[in-house]
């Protein structure tokens, strides 16, 4: 026999918000599979609320993004966010909340080890982001949000950093331009102390030059510089031109 239970908790401690209607919180920390195996209780399951919690995940983290980072490309936040809502960053969130211990499950997904499954951690912190904008509002629902965002970006922020030749071919690919091409175009200094120049050329109207250690080196430093310019003031008519490239 699976152990009994934990009743949901009363409030939302780890989001920061109490809820003035606590069924919205236990609807949210309650599985489909509690409902399927109580003929003839209808008893609502957070399905609902996680279709709701999604899209108000989506769009929190996209305006947190669009404010924080007001010098990056559409492309580098797309993929910022990308990162952010999957599911296994969602679960881990929910796993620090403590909802894997809180979700009301039938017998039959307790057996399969539904609760310790990635998507169903996901699903029920979007469920309970979708229940605090039901009890509290926007702000309550962008404030809960919110408060994970920079911790998570300390995570994130350094992968991408370091892949900036993926970042920018991510970008073009997105817009629908050619992938970027880079040509090495001098070799200077001796064996020890190699300088390495190479033109990055992004189409017709962006070609970079950057040097470095390695040819490598040397790629990924026209690389960042690449996404400068189409992330700075005077990079907006290219990046306006990619939209319309890509049918924007």
């Amino acid at each position: 026999m699976p152990a009994e239970q934990p009743a949901p908790v009363e409030d939302a401690a780890c989001f920061g918000y109490r809820f003035k209607e606590k069924r919205w919180l236990e609807q949210a920390l309650t599985h489909r599979s509690v409902a399927c195996e109580r003929a003839g209780a209808a008893r609502p399951h957070n399905e609902r609320l996680e279709f709701l919690g999604d899209a108000v995940v989506g769009l929190v983290v996209s305006a947190w993004l669009f404010q924080t980072f007001a010098r990056k490309p559409e492309g580098e936040l797309t993929r910022l966010r990308a990162q952010i809502v999957r599911s296994s960053t969602l679960a881990d969130l929910a796993r620090r909340a403590g909802l894997a211990q809180r979700l009301l499950l039938g017998k039959g997904a307790e057996r399969q080890g539904v609760r310790q499954q990635e998507r169903m951690l996901a699903a029920a912190f979007e469920a309970v982001v979708g229940a605090i904008f039901v009890d509290g509002g926007w702000e309550a629902a962008r404030s809960s949000v919110e408060q994970f965002l920079p911790g998570l970006l300390r995570q994130l922020e350094p992968a991408s950093e370091a892949n900036p030749k993926g970042a920018l071919q991510e970008l073009l690919a997105h817009a629908g331009r050619p992938a970027p091409e880079y040509r090495l175009v001098e070799v200077q200094g001796p064996p020890h102390q190699r300088r390495f120049t190479v033109e990055l050329h992004c189409g017709p109207d962006l070609v970079v030059r950057a040097e470095g250690a390695s040819r490598k080196s040397a790629e990924e430093a026209a690389a960042r510089a690449a996404l400068g310019r189409l992330g700075d003031a005077g990079g907006a008519t290219r990046e306006k031109e990619i939209g319309q490239a890509s049918g924007i």
